[in-house]
């Protein structure tokens, strides 16, 4: 497998499920391409003396099914199915999967498997697991086989499934997404043919059991006993670990979950204290701005400040050479500096520094000459 298949598809894997599908494979598992192979960690392992054995699990090779996407007018499941069952009256060749209905319409690929297929209780064709492997839908799978045989291109997008046998004109990626009428070109995922078993794996952990249930089929012919054997226990395994992957999921997002209430608890208990904060500093202000509300200003230009209370909030009074300089916000500041200038107690009011905005409320620094300034000046020892 190349660097760029890592990085696409053992990356994105949980290691654990693979490997217990990958040992499934071994146990259960069976590749026919002409010929009956075992599943093995080495790869293909023929046998000889089961072509007549009816398998658990069967993978079949391109080459021995054709594979179509249709598109039917229909938006309820169930005359979809008597409409396929009409189409398709051979039940025992042919596997679909419905696709999510899309625009009101549904979407079905069909697999019609060759009569020289064996039986078995579950039967997948190859492409539907290679076009699993990639959790980025914009990837091609190239599976690169022996020299004698040719390359299988695998694409999924949409609601649909395209792969292609190596032949002719289509020799590379490209030529296969203009084949199979995609503008735009994806990536491609090579593959080497000694690493299917591991392939076939991440594949089978990305199957939903509603598209598993759909390559399941059980005849009439064989005893009942055999088919438990055959099929349950190996679907029992599929389900169970299903069940746990699904729990290890949901314990990994309770402790995300419990994490991130941690965290927001945190940022509450520091949200409540700034709040404590700004309450007590507002009260010490109120507490002030009340205990001045009733004393007489003995000068005044404390008359003139008092007056602007009622539309500033100030942060600091100074006396500097002789020029009041008030600091605060307001939601006008022109509007103080109207009222100085029209008082006749002061002139000369200017803003020291530009107005800037602060929280909805504009801040400014605004200094004046008192016209009485002469006394203050010499009783004044560097600022109020």
């Amino acid at each position: 497998m190349t660097t760029q298949t890592k990085n696409n598809v053992e990356t994105e894997n949980n290691t654990a499920s693979i490997s217990i599908l990958t040992r499934i494979l071994c146990q259960f598992g069976h590749y026919f391409d002409g010929q009956i192979w075992k599943i093995g960690t080495s790869g293909k392992e023929k046998i000889d003396g089961l072509q007549r054995k009816k398998f658990a699990f069967l993978i079949v090779s391109k080459e021995h099914y054709s594979e179509i996407n249709q598109t039917f007018p229909v938006d309820d499941p169930a005359q979809l199915k008597k409409i396929l069952k009409i189409q398709y009256p051979n039940n025992k060749n042919y596997r679909y999967f419905i696709w999510p209905l899309k625009n009101g319409q549904s979407h079905v690929t069909i697999w019609h498997f060759k009569s020289n297929c064996p039986e078995a209780y579950i039967m997948l064709p190859e492409t539907m697991l290679l076009s699993k492997i990639s959790l980025d839908k914009q990837c091609t799978v190239v599976i690169q086989r022996s020299e004698k045989l040719p390359k299988l291109f695998v694409s999924c997008s949409g609601n649909s499934l395209h792969s292609i046998i190596e032949k002719g004109l289509i020799k590379s990626p490209e030529l296969f997404h203009t084949a199979i009428g995609e503008a735009e070109q994806r990536k491609a995922i090579y593959i080497d043919e000694q690493e299917l078993l591991k392939i076939f794996a991440i594949g089978l952990s990305r199957v939903g059991l509603s598209e598993l249930a759909s390559f399941v089929k059980v005849t009439s012919k064989l005893d009942v006993s055999n088919q438990l054997k055959a099929f349950v226990i190996p679907l029992s395994v599929i389900c169970s670990l299903y069940l746990l992957v699904s729990s290890g999921y949901l314990l990994f997002k309770g402790y995300s979950l419990e994490k991130g209430i941690d965290e927001l608890s945190v940022s509450a208990n520091s949200s409540l204290q700034v709040k404590t904060s700004v309450a007590e500093l507002s009260q010490r202000y109120k507490t002030l701005k009340l205990f001045l509300q009733d004393k007489f200003p003995e000068s005044t230009v404390w008359q003139l400040i008092f007056t602007l209370f009622n539309d500033a909030e100030f942060s600091n009074i100074r006396l500097e050479d002789g020029r009041y300089v008030l600091r605060g916000s307001t939601e006008k500041s022109t509007k103080l500096l109207n009222i100085i200038n029209e008082s006749g107690m002061a002139h000369d009011a200017k803003f020291d520094f530009p107005v800037r905005k602060n929280r909805g409320k504009e801040v400014f620094v605004i200094s004046f000459i008192h016209n009485d300034s002469t006394k203050l000046v010499e009783r004044a020892s560097g600022g109020y």
